[in-house]
This record gives structure tokens, sequence and C-alpha cells, in this order.
């Protein structure tokens, strides 16, 4: 597979999108504070709503104490 199509810009931007997302959705599954349906509920958003999901995940879940 080659990276030839995108712009340098594409990937600059998209690689560090990408690896905020799966280290949420990492973080998501590993999240002992939410429950079962929360889990599935936020794993949905953020793969639907990528950026916007991810985001709402950080600001309106409770941290690890």
């Amino acid at each position: 597979m080659s990276l030839a199509f995108l712009s340098i810009q594409e990937i600059f931007i998209g690689i560090p999108f990408l690896v905020l997302i799966l280290y949420t959705l990492y973080h998501i599954l590993n999240n002992r504070t939410l429950s079962s349906s929360y889990k599935i509920l936020w794993f949905i958003l953020v793969l639907m709503f990528n950026i916007l999901g991810t985001l709402a995940y950080w600001l309106f879940t409770k941290k690890r104490t």
C-alpha cells in the first residue's frame, strides 16, 4: 500500500487524530468506572463521530482517582 496519494499535511494531521481516536477506544474499554452499557454507548459514539465523539468522551467522563 502506498501513501503517495496523501499530502504531507494530511499525514501530519490525520495520523495524530487516528492515534487519539484509537487511544480513546482503548481507554473506553479499560475504564473501570463505566458500566458495560456506557462503554458500548461511548464506543459507538467515538466510532460514529470520530473527533467530536473523542472530545465529548474526554470532556464528559469522570477521571479515574
